[in-house]
């Protein structure tokens, strides 16, 4: 048994000691009108506790301890009835101590009955696991089909990359290519000669621009078309990589744009370097391995894939031209846009519903959400009976406790939680800090054309505005985001630039800082 598997960090303390209960066995209910009511209370509830028939665990104990003494405090009851008749009347030993000694494994038994890691597995190196109902089930699912593909659908909390050890132990034996997930290139050589900004290089490029685009807006566009092109399995350029635009583009425009995107390809072939400021390097890379027909080489036996639902086509493409059993993870429910990327051979598919981290109120909240969705799998969210996930609504201009997460619904909600928490003097940090205060940077300058010159940061507006030439236009586009309205008026009210410099004060990576992601 793993220790993972034993959790004592949730215990409950009754106001009363070992030697009280000792006094009781010796001297019986005679000894009960010494105990002060918190002390009769406790008496109560571990008898209640031996007699239970349900579930009972340590916040279900403190419930029972509550009610009793709020009975005895507030309740109405007849004169001379109290906590110390109704324990003279219901008091037996037996029940007060197990066996007539301390019963110190009723906490372990009760663990064991609710805890979903059930099933003891021996894997092939001779290493325990501790596995659930559905995780023993798809472990000897593979364990008797090691050279057939295999993609598991599973929902957030079931387990997946802790079932990613048990998978590894179950193959054949040998060493596992850690070392090739490793970049090995210094921070130093991948930052390296950068090259031209992106000013220059449209100039360069004869990007003159497009529609009522600039040439550095259009170079954006161009970015955007060159990821979806690296996001998919397409050989070359077309109208599918192009952008949404709601005024849709002209044939003639559309291609121009590819036009100039194709320019773009054939630099950065060149000048590999400057993928740095592309925002998307590692999707080049793989795009690149892809075209040139690259593949796993044969001395592996299997690739295993976690969150799999975030794997770009093209890395796909490379994986599936080899002869490897590929097993994928992942749930498609937590790709955030976009299509989740189906794998071209034809593969068994086990579906995972169980989630031992979440208790029956967040799958009372999932549920209607799975079965109204128009496209993603239908299988009910089931989640285990003994965990007690709290949900809790906050009230407006909430401030977290030192420490949390926020989760923010847009990059303008994660602007909006930013600017109110600094006003509150908390402490903030973010996974991204740069590019974040570059999209709080480039909306300011929009807002403010008229006092900020474009072009004064460095690398350019953000690429979330490159379709968004005004304010008109960003308003247009997000006026049915709350959070943007809210971040309007916070700027329509004065907020510049000199107060984004005072909110950077506020960035620190401390463990008490608040940390927003998007």
């Amino acid at each position: 048994m793993q220790p993972e598997h034993f959790d004592f960090s949730h215990p409950v303390y009754l106001p009363v000691t070992a030697e009280v209960c000792q006094a009781l066995l010796a001297d019986g209910a005679s000894a009960l009108g010494a105990l002060s009511e918190p002390e009769l209370a406790a008496v109560l509830v571990i008898q209640n506790l031996a007699q239970a028939q349900g579930q009972v665990d340590a916040r279900a104990a403190e419930k029972v301890l509550g009610k009793l003494l709020a009975w005895a405090v507030d309740g109405a009851h007849s004169p001379g009835v109290g906590l110390l008749s109704e324990a003279r009347r219901l008091f037996d030993a037996r029940k007060l101590y197990f066996g007539l000694e301390w019963d110190f494994d009723y906490r372990i038994r009760l663990h064991h009955r609710d805890n979903p890691f059930s099933q003891r597995v021996t894997t092939g190196f001779d290493s325990e696991r501790w596995l659930t109902v559905e995780q023993d089930k798809l472990l000897k699912i593979i364990q008797a089909n090691l050279d057939e593909d295999i993609h598991v659908q599973g929902y957030a909390g079931i387990g997946k990359s802790y079932l990613l050890g048990a998978l590894m132990d179950c193959l054949p034996r040998g060493r596992f290519a850690r070392a090739l997930l490793k970049d090995t290139r210094s921070v130093s050589a991948r930052t390296a000669q950068r090259g031209p900004g992106k000013r220059r290089l449209a100039e360069e490029l004869g990007i003159v621009g497009l529609r009522q685009y600039d040439a550095e807006h259009a170079l954006d566009i161009c970015l955007e078309v060159l990821r979806n092109y690296c996001d998919s399995r397409d050989y070359s350029l077309s109208n599918r990589h192009l952008p949404y635009f709601r005024q849709a583009l002209s044939g003639v425009d559309a291609q121009v744009l590819l036009e100039y995107a194709s320019r773009l390809w054939r630099y950065l072939e060149a000048q590999p370097a400057w993928g740095a400021q592309t925002g998307f390097e590692a999707l080049l890379l793989l795009k690149r391995a892809s075209l040139a027909g690259c593949s796993v080489p044969g001395r592996f036996s299997h690739v295993i894939i976690d969150e799999s639902q975030d794997v770009p086509a093209s890395l796909l493409q490379v994986i599936e031209r080899g002869r490897q059993v590929l097993i994928t993870l992942g749930d498609e429910y937590q790709k955030a846009s976009g299509e989740v990327v189906r794998r071209e051979r034809q593969v068994r598919q086990k579906d995972m519903a169980f989630a031992v981290r979440c208790g029956p109120k967040v799958e009372r909240l999932i549920n209607p959400l799975i079965g109204v969705h128009s496209k993603k799998s239908k299988v009910a969210f089931e989640a285990a009976r003994h965990v007690d996930v709290g949900i809790e609504h906050f009230p407006e201009g909430f401030v977290p406790p030192e420490g949390c997460v926020v989760l923010t619904a847009s990059r303008w909600d994660t602007m909006r939680w930013a600017m109110e928490l600094a006003k509150s003097n908390c402490l903030l940090n973010f996974p991204d800090w740069p590019q974040m205060r570059r999209f709080m940077a480039t909306a300011i300058g929009l807002f403010r054309a008229a006092f900020y010159a474009p072009g004064q940061d460095a690398e350019g507006p953000h690429p979330y505005f490159a379709h968004l030439l005004d304010w008109q236009q960003v308003r247009e586009s997000e006026r049915f985001d709350a959070a943007f309205l809210w971040v309007e008026e916070r700027l329509e009210a004065g907020f510049k630039l000199a107060d984004l410099t005072l909110l950077e004060a506020r960035i620190a990576a401390r463990p008490d800082s608040l940390i927003l992601c998007c």
